[in-house]
């Protein structure tokens, strides 16, 4: 989580996390100016070239546009030289032609690169730290390329939270209170219909610069007479109405009063709007229940696969076949709780929650404390081949590594 904190705080700076939750997190845009260090280390005009040059991109992730409509020109070809199984099983692959794209920002198009994170480890490890400390459903990284007096969508809103870095050239936008705050699913924004007033914002962002938006925040980007080159990163959050969502089919599942259908199909039970309305205030007391409530937010918070958390994965394979009583091992340091219930014994660590028997207490206990202990010298009643399986199974989940 420290890992997390830091890497958002440099995402920030010089704003502090707590200031920017306290203030405008949901509630207000925020513009910082550039500090002179890299938000998104790693990443600029270069890195954007040699993507494009060099990286075998996933054609569908990338997007050209001009004005807001797409641009309907093939950029691609087809890499007819693929051979062997690959080619009998999906044909000859499609490639992106980069020159062909080069050709389009040339003539005023823009060029869209989705799936950042999926290319580029610096904007991966970023988006991961706001995932994390965020506990959202995910974060995606989109990079923006655009000529000068290059017009985007339009005004308009987005339905997520969005932080945009600026890495190279500059851009302005004019940003609106929107018609409704913070917009769910479908209540999108109608240009002519929701009238705009005066914009509480109108900036040319730089390199280095970095601006939030709340999701319904009516903006509208532009060039002027520079190109641009900017990332926006897109965060996916976890609303009540989802927990709500939820938490009915979490209660549904053990309750059959919640699965029943509704009185207005029976004549015998036809039901006025008073009748419906007792009837669900006795269903809604059904869901304050905390073992709904806790699957509720085990679907919510752990579902969300990250890739990140399997780097170091493979050489934790690799140490775990070599354990034997005589290794030596220590706690990597990851946050973890433990608790005991019963004959059970849970490890919380991130979204993560481990069960082991309770007679593993006192070497649960040592490992995630000790800066280095020999398998066969920790405490407490399991044997030796006992300790080994369970010193396996921590390397495996990243809380304790070979010393």
């Amino acid at each position: 989580m420290d890992e997390d904190r830091n890497g958002v705080a440099a995402l920030l700076a010089p704003v502090t996390i707590e200031e920017f939750f306290a203030r405008h997190w949901e509630r207000a845009p925020l513009h910082v100016p550039a500090n002179g260090a890299p938000r998104l280390p790693g990443f600029g005009l270069d890195g954007l070239d040699a993507l494009l040059a060099t990286t075998k991109l996933d054609p569908t992730d990338v997007r050209v546009y001009r004005a807001g409509d797409d641009v309907h020109t093939d950029y691609t070809y087809r890499a007819e030289h693929v051979s062997g199984d690959n080619a009998r099983r999906h044909g000859p692959a499609s490639r992106l032609d980069v020159g062909r794209l080069y050709e389009l920002f040339e003539a005023g198009a823009t060029i869209a690169l989705n799936q950042l994170s999926d290319y580029c480890e610096p904007v991966a490890v970023v988006c991961r730290s706001l995932r994390r400390l965020l506990r959202c459903k995910g974060v995606s990284a989109n990079a923006y390329l655009a000529p000068p007096r290059a017009v985007g969508w339009g005004a308009h809103y987005d339905l997520d939270d969005v932080f945009v870095v600026q890495c190279d050239g500059s851009k302005r936008w004019r940003v609106w209170a929107g018609p409704r705050e913070l917009p769910y699913r479908g209540q999108m924004f109608v240009k002519g219909r929701d009238p705009l007033g005066e914009p509480v914002l109108d900036v040319v962002l730089q390199p280095g610069d970095l601006l939030y938006l709340p999701r319904g925040f009516v903006h509208e980007p532009v060039t002027e007479d520079a190109h641009s080159l900017h990332v926006t990163l897109v965060t996916f959050v976890h609303t009540w109405a989802d927990l709500v969502d939820a938490l009915v089919g979490a209660a549904g599942d053990a309750d059959v009063a919640l699965r029943r259908g509704l009185p207005l199909q029976d004549p015998a039970r036809g039901a006025s709007l008073e009748d419906l309305r007792a009837e669900l205030r006795g269903l809604l007391a059904r869901l304050d229940d905390e073992t709904a409530l806790r699957r509720a937010l085990a679907g919510l918070l752990g579902g969300h696969r990250d890739d990140g958390a399997e780097r170091g994965r493979l050489a934790r394979a690799v140490a775990r076949g070599r354990l034997d009583a005589a290794s030596v091992v220590r706690a990597t340091g990851r946050p973890a709780r433990v608790a005991a219930d019963g004959a059970r014994l849970s490890v919380s660590y991130g979204e993560s929650l481990l069960q082991l028997p309770r007679a593993a207490q006192p070497e649960v206990e040592a490992l995630l404390a000790s800066p280095g202990v020999r398998i066969a010298d920790l405490p407490g009643r399991l044997d030796a081949a006992g300790r080994v399986a369970l010193v396996r199974r921590l390397i495996g989940e990243g809380l304790v590594e070979v010393a």
